[in-house]
């Protein structure tokens, strides 16, 4: 104590009395035992004065800062120090130097802006906190921890407020920083916090009791030396005047102290008591507590007796002396060390391992419990877990009535169970521990882990089981129902319940996932391996005829199955989605390409949404194999994308169909389906299953609803989106059905070609088409285009000439914007397909109108000969093209049309309607010679085409204008005088043998007609003028017609190997092959 202690609390204020110091102060009687001499235990020390108030300033506030920061940086990297070496214990230096650095800034002024709780703060922000959490805790309906938590803080603040003593250990100014401190060490509440809470609170309004007042009255009533008031006293033990007699006799307290010290020892309930000490007082002496002698002997012979049954300690021993006496044939625990001792343990070929086991035996039905601990992947003495299997060991006890070497099979044939189980038990915690938002973690593998789970929780109640029925039998509560308890009639027991189950379902583990439990595959892949893989694992123990085995792996496959089978169930009722992006889970065998995404499903307008938006998953692009999805979910995977895409579809159309299907929707679980189909339970169902027999069965359950969205849907398109009206449109447009208006638009498009004017402007096209249509309507009638759906356009080529070849057309284009929904069946590409056919037919009407255009005629009598040869090209020309024409109308477009109505009227779902249209697409262009099998026999019809030009051209050359002018014989003599336009004209004629050369090209490469090669031609590009005499025009017009009848011939060559086929065109094209025989005639 410092010199100036007693002057300083001279002017310290008086502490406040305690309630101890204000009770008044007991007057007992003057008695014999007031006058011993005082004790240290009766003698009261002053407490001396504090010296927290006379403390010297600090010699730290007189040293420079950097000194002081130096020093505080020291103390508390000293401090880090001890922390990291107790946290992460020996590390290498530099690890632990990093440690030391983190935690010295973290915990250092200038870690403080960068951990929160570091920053010191005041009272209203330590308020705010607490203030925050009570509110926090209303919110989730934690009222009594609110009300703690405000109470208590309350109470805090007007202790503060009313206490003032300096000598406290924690001062008002550091309490906000102590409050700091625990919120920010503070964990989440728990039962316990909530329970704590409401004691406190009832602590609060509970009445405290009133102390007992001690009285003479209350001292007298009592026996000598009890009570608490009496602990302490003549420096006695607090504790040992409690039941303290005299001894009647020195012969009682001589019975007590002859007990052995050990005895004494195994009394967990007496205490060693200190001598009484010694007083110079006349009182008697005090000894302690005094015990039962039998009660002790009891104890320690119920120990003896629970320590003889615990084999399991290593200083246990058999009691019985079959070790070491000689073999008894009647004696079976004599025959274990017998053979040890006369074959010897290296002599049997042995393990290392078994040859060094100790000679330390137990019972067998103890060994057999030990073996189920293991089953159960317990601890025990028999099998220890080592290097990642169960194994014996040198500690492991032996048998009797077993030598080590069956022992051991035993032993290892028990121990295989036991690996496969605790194997599946390390990748069920593996899987249970994974991350949930794990892209490796999917629903279907969680589902296989607990399936897994449930079906060891089977095997540790049988395990259990069993040893429960052990029990029984020893302590003799059950009946001896021929229970027999060895090694041997377990491993058969495991054998005839269990089979090989766990061990196939390591395998299976292991093929899909690796000894690691790991697989970078997709989640589709994955989940599809697995369901695979288990099936096949339950077919090929079918057949083999191990239903045990196969009902254990059909219980794991049905529960590894139910999460994708109710993916297919939210996808039939929800349909897909629109405007969302990757709405379906990583394993489902249907997944989304992300064209719907953007504000209310812009990309749902995109044609090839319906075919693209949603696919399955084909996760091997190179083989087009399907490795998403399951084996048995492959036939009906199609009917399943497309039903949902149709409730998707009929939602976004608007079209309310959720009261119909929530009516139909009646959705099962996969077993129970099993179960009710196969009329037995999960375990037992399903024994003549094969992967045909699962498929029928999902087919005939999911069929049922896809059909009925399919159906909702296509009377949808039917009724709703005018599908007829809009296809019959299409229809008289590009195949020419409406053969009235569209023969104006002919005429009118081939009457500028004519005059050779620009045919192809766009103003033009449109004008002209529109006129014809509006021409063409009458009141009344019903409207069989809209206008504004229907545009001309041409990009082609403006070197082609339309009086010289008939591909000048290939670049017009007619184009209809086809409304939505209806743009999934008529996609651009099919648009096209549909141009094609239609630039085809207008160029066989132009050269149909080109040769209609020449007339010949004048008096026979005075023509003669000279213009027969036109006469008969013209005929053969013109009876080619009307063939034609009346074929391709006739026989290919009506006819498919026709057929096509039929099927799409019976079609029952979007998908239908696209493939039947598709279909009868590829028909009609295959008919029409328009793919690239037939290009040859399309560049010969081109040819032929252009051959009626280039004969009008020819003919107005020699006789002029034949629409204005007489043929006759005049009109082919040679005449001096000749107009300009004439000789232009005559300059104008050129020959086709490029197109011929072209078509003999063509057919050289043609798969479809083996060694059949078109014509050579013998007109030459180079014939710019023509021979002013009769006999040059008369050989051109016969290579003109030997030419025409070589690419004829070609022609119906064509159409016969076409129609020698296998196909349905086969019969198509024999109408043509048939009609060109006429050809000779």
């Amino acid at each position: 104590m410092h010199p100036s202690a007693s002057a300083e609390s001279s002017h310290r204020p008086l502490r406040p009395q305690s309630s101890a110091s204000r009770r008044q102060p007991l007057s007992r009687p003057t008695s014999s035992l007031s006058t011993r001499p005082p004790t240290s235990a009766s003698t009261v020390i002053p407490r001396p004065a504090s010296s927290a108030s006379v403390r010297p300033h600090s010699r730290l506030t007189q040293r420079p800062q950097s000194r002081l920061a130096r020093a505080n940086h020291q103390r508390l990297t000293g401090l880090c120090e001890d922390l990291v070496r107790g946290v992460i214990g020996d590390a290498d230096q530099d690890k632990f130097r990093d440690q030391v650095a983190y935690a010295t800034r973290a915990l250092s002024a200038e870690g403080t802006t960068l951990n929160k709780a570091g920053i010191s703060l005041g009272e209203e922000e330590v308020a705010r906190m607490i203030r925050g959490h009570v509110q926090k805790a209303r919110i989730q309906s934690r009222d009594a921890l609110a009300d703690a938590l405000h109470v208590s803080h309350k109470l805090l603040k007007v202790k503060i407020e009313k206490d003032h003593d300096l000598d406290q250990e924690i001062k008002p100014v550091h309490i906000p920083s102590h409050l700091q401190l625990l919120l920010a060490l503070a964990s989440p509440p728990t039962e316990r916090t909530l329970a704590h809470a409401s004691a406190y609170l009832i602590s609060l309004t509970e009445t405290p009791k009133v102390p007992e007042i001690l009285t003479w009255k209350k001292i007298l009533e009592e026996e000598p030396f009890e009570g608490e008031h009496w602990e302490g006293v003549y420096g006695l033990p607090p504790g040992s005047i409690k039941n303290w007699r005299e001894p009647d006799s020195q012969s009682d307290i001589s019975s007590v102290l002859s007990l052995d010290s050990d005895d004494l020892d195994l009394d967990d309930s007496s205490e060693l008591l200190p001598t009484p000490p010694r007083s110079p007082s006349p009182s008697p002496p005090i000894c302690k507590t005094t015990h039962d002698v039998r009660v002790s002997i009891s104890h320690r012979k119920e120990v003896e007796e629970l320590q003889s049954r615990q084999y399991w300690r290593t200083e246990w021993r058999i009691p019985i002396q079959g070790i070491s006496t000689k073999f008894d044939i009647g004696d079976a625990s004599t025959l274990g060390p017998t053979l040890q001792n006369v074959l010897g343990r290296d002599s049997l070929g042995l393990p290392t391992e078994l040859t060094h086991v100790q000679d330390r035996y137990i019972y067998e039905h103890d060994a057999v419990r030990e073996v189920l601990f293991a089953l159960q992947g317990r601890d025990n003495i028999m099998l220890h877990w080592r290097h990642g299997e169960y194994r014996t060991s040198v500690t492991t006890p032996r048998l009797l009535h077993l030598s080590l070497a069956s022992q051991a099979s035993i032993l290892t044939a028990l121990a295989r169970p036991c690996t496969s189980v605790q194997h599946l038990r390390d990748f069920i915690s593996h899987v249970f521990k994974t991350v949930g938002g794990s892209k490796s973690k999917t629903r279907t593998l969680e589902a296989f882990a607990d399936a897994l789970d449930s079906e060891i929780r089977l095997w540790d109640t049988w395990c259990a089981g069993k040893e429960e029925a052990i029990c029984k039998a020893m302590n003799g509560v059950s009946p001896d129902d021929g229970l027999v308890v060895s090694l041997l009639s377990l491993e058969m027991q495991i054998r005839d319940t269990f089979g090989d189950s766990y061990l196939v379902l390591l395998d299976v583990v292991r093929t899909v996932f690796g000894d690691d439990y790991s697989t970078k595959a997709p989640p589709s892949t994955v989940t599809a391996s697995l369901l695979d893989h288990l099936f096949i694992v339950i077919q090929k123990y079918l057949e083999r005829g191990e239903r045990i085995v196969a009902g254990v792996i059909m219980r794991v496959f049905i529960r590894s199955t139910e999460p994708l089978w109710g993916m297919v169930g939210r996808w039939l009722k929800d349909g897909m989605g629109v405007g969302d992006v990757d709405d379906l889970d990583d394993e489902f065998f249907i997944e989304s390409n992300g064209l719907g995404s953007g504000a209310f499903g812009v990309g749902l307008l995109d044609p090839d949404y319906w075919a693209e938006g949603y696919t399955l998953r084909y996760e091997d692009e190179e083989d087009g194999g399907r490795k998403g999805i399951p084996t048995f979910f492959r036939h009906i995977a199609e009917p399943v994308l497309g039903s949902g895409k149709a409730v998707g579809l009929l939602k976004a159309l608007g079209i309310d169909t959720a009261q119909d299907r929530s009516a139909r929707w009646n959705w099962r679980p996969l077993a129970e389906l099993v179960t009710k189909e196969t009329g037995q339970d999960e375990a037992q169902g399903l024994f003549s299953v094969s992967i045909d027999t699962l498929s029928s069965l999902i087919h005939d359950e999911l069929a049922p609803y896809c059909l009925m969205s399919g159906s909702w849907l296509s009377n949808a398109i039917v009724e709703e989106c005018d599908l007829w009206r809009h296809l019959g449109t299409i229809e008289n447009l590009f195949l020419m059905m409406k053969g009235d208006a569209m023969s104006h638009f002919c005429n009118g498009l081939y009457a500028k070609m004519n005059t050779q004017q620009h045919w192809n402007d766009f103003h033009f096209l449109n004008a002209t088409f529109n006129d014809v249509v509006e021409a063409g309507t009458h009141v009344g009638a019903k409207e069989w285009v809209q206008l504004s759906l229907v545009r001309f356009s041409y990009r082609g080529s403006r070197e082609k000439v339309a009086s010289r070849t008939v591909k000048a057309l290939d670049g017009l284009l007619l184009e209809y914007a086809v409304p939505f929904p209806l743009t999934y069946i008529f996609t651009p590409r099919t648009l096209q397909v549909y141009g094609e056919i239609f630039v085809f037919l207008l160029q066989i009407k132009r050269a149909k109108n080109v040769l209609e255009r020449i007339l010949v005629r004048g008096d026979d009598r005075k023509v003669g000969n000279e213009l027969k040869t036109f006469y008969a090209i013209r005929s053969r020309l013109s009876w080619f093209v009307n063939t034609l024409l009346n074929f391709l109308t006739t026989y290919v477009i009506h006819v498919q049309i026709l057929k096509f109505h039929e099927a799409i009227r019976a079609a029952k779902s979007m998908d239908e309607m696209i493939r039947l249209h598709d279909e009868h697409l590829d028909k009609l262009q295959g008919r029409c010679l328009l793919q690239s099998n037939t290009t040859a026999l399309h560049r010969t019809i081109i040819s032929i085409l252009d051959m009626s030009l280039h004969f009008s051209k020819m003919f107005v050359a020699f006789a002029g204008d034949t629409t204005t002018h007489d043929i006759s014989r005049h009109s082919l003599i040679t005449k001096r005088r000749r107009t300009r336009a004439q000789k232009r004209a005559r300059r104008d004629v050129i020959g086709f043998s490029q197109f011929m050369e072209g078509v003999s090209d063509s057919s050289d490469s043609d798969e479809e007609f083996g060694d059949v090669v078109a014509p050579e031609s013998s007109f030459s590009v180079g014939a710019s003028t023509m021979s002013s005499s009769m006999d040059d025009g008369a050989v051109r017009l016969d290579k003109m017609s030997s030419e025409l009848d070589a690419l004829v011939r070609f022609l119906r060559r064509g159409a016969e190997s076409l129609a020698g086929g296998t196909g349905d065109a086969a019969a198509t094209f024999g109408v043509i092959a048939f009609t060109l025989e006429d050809w000779d005639i």
